[in-house]
């Protein structure tokens, strides 16, 4: 009998504690889903991904803004002439960079970031049950496109970079440099990979999300690079000889969204008339953000 009120205490703590985790499981909130949910559906898949194509129009190394590759390499390259007061910008134009420059490290962080985003949308690609077929295959092929398209960029602004490809922040947080070699070889083998899931076709009315030809055109680029210089012809050769695309023979339209040769276009957003495009001309490959105005 002397037993009992410890086993009721007991009893009593359980019950306590129970109801203490039902009460503070506290579901989403209405405006909100949890990672697991977006691969559920199709439509929110596609969102997940259509934000990290506006993170990379207006963050790291191809976006049009100050903090961008784009504008800053064409600082240091001298395709722009710099009469600014920004420290950071002068540096570049000047070939004075120095470890301090924000810039540098803005660069690296703000493209490493939607690289993680795009690891993360693999990851919930490979466990949907519910997004399969010839949908799972664009979703995986775009996002492997991403994940090569923007090391590419990375690993010719710093040269040894790591290659990331994973979301165990574990393993990132010791993650050491990879041989530039070694980099081209990931690349190549995302490229390869996307280029056998993405069809030939776009999958909006404007070529804002990239097809076959895409990567093909980026895969000849990584072939050029790496000195391949049969594989770059074909690769090449394989989009200028594709009927979909034709040459621009008006230098004014160039940048417009009915320039029959652009390949790829990152959608403008609804702030700024900023159009970003990756298109071909005779001689070779191009992605180029203009900046026209901030509304």
């Amino acid at each position: 009998m002397k037993y009992y009120p410890t086993l009721t205490l007991i009893l009593l703590v359980n019950t306590l504690l129970s109801s203490c985790t039902s009460f503070t499981e506290v579901a989403a909130p209405q405006t909100q889903i949890t990672s697991s949910a977006v691969f559920e559906e199709k439509s929110s898949a596609n969102a997940a991904l259509s934000d990290i194509y506006s993170r990379i129009r207006e963050e790291g190394v191809v976006t049009g803004t100050n903090t961008g590759g784009t504008v800053l390499l064409a600082n240091y390259s001298d395709d722009l002439l710099f009469y600014g007061t920004n420290v950071n910008i002068e540096q570049f134009a000047k070939h004075s960079l120095l470890p301090s420059n924000t810039y540098i490290n803005t660069l690296w962080r703000n493209t490493y970031s939607p690289i993680y985003a795009t690891n993360a949308f693999l990851d919930g690609m490979r466990a949907s049950v519910n997004i399969t077929g010839e949908d799972r295959d664009r979703f995986m092929g775009e996002a492997l496109f991403i994940r090569a398209f923007l090391h590419f960029y990375l690993v010719n602004m710093f040269g040894e970079i790591p290659y990331i490809k994973t979301t165990d922040y574990a393993f990132n947080s010791t993650v050491s440099k990879t041989t530039v070699a070694e980099v081209y070889h990931q690349i190549l083998d995302d490229l390869t990979q996307a280029r056998a899931l993405i069809p030939d076709t776009y999958p909006t009315a404007e070529p804002v999300r990239p097809n076959k030809a895409v990567v093909t055109a980026l895969l000849a680029r990584v072939y050029l690079y790496t000195q391949d210089w049969q594989n770059a012809a074909d690769n090449a050769s394989t989009v200028i000889n594709n009927t979909k695309y034709s040459w621009q023979n008006d230098p004014s339209a160039e940048f417009l969204k009915t320039n029959p040769a652009i390949l790829w276009a990152l959608h403008p957003d609804s702030r700024c008339k900023k159009l970003c495009i990756y298109f071909w001309s005779s001689l070779s490959f191009h992605f180029v953000c203009r900046l026209d105005e901030c509304l």
